[in-house]
């Protein structure tokens, strides 16, 4: 298991000195909403499986989310192939730093 942090927030300064912030939860959804190569489409498994993890992303109204390796795999899949419109360390941190999530032991109640 890996703790997914959710509500953390992080600022990208674009080209125009402009900066915009975004939660990790937004981000995280946007970015399973689409397939990691649009003209290919997406499967029927990989469709579930972002799925399941987009609704308990959303659905948790705790700052954080437990998933499954799987789901971890699929995750960050995603992210190493979304396309951005500019290069910005915060966004390259934050990719990392979901890749990086270390195994949690999660014990039952």
């Amino acid at each position: 298991m890996k703790k997914l942090e959710l509500d953390k927030e992080v600022a990208v300064e674009l080209p125009s000195g402009q900066v915009e912030k975004f939660k990790h939860r937004d981000h995280l959804v946007s970015v399973l909403s689409m397939p990691s190569d649009p003209s290919k489409g997406i499967n029927y498994e990989e469709m579930g499986t972002r799925c399941d993890l987009i609704k308990k992303i959303k659905e948790t109204e705790a700052d954080f989310v437990f998933i499954e390796t799987a789901e971890h795999k699929s995750l960050c899949d995603a992210l190493k192939a979304h396309k951005y419109p500019i290069v910005s360390t915060a966004i390259h941190e934050f990719i990392k730093s979901i890749i990086s999530l270390p195994d949690v032991e999660v014990k039952e109640a």
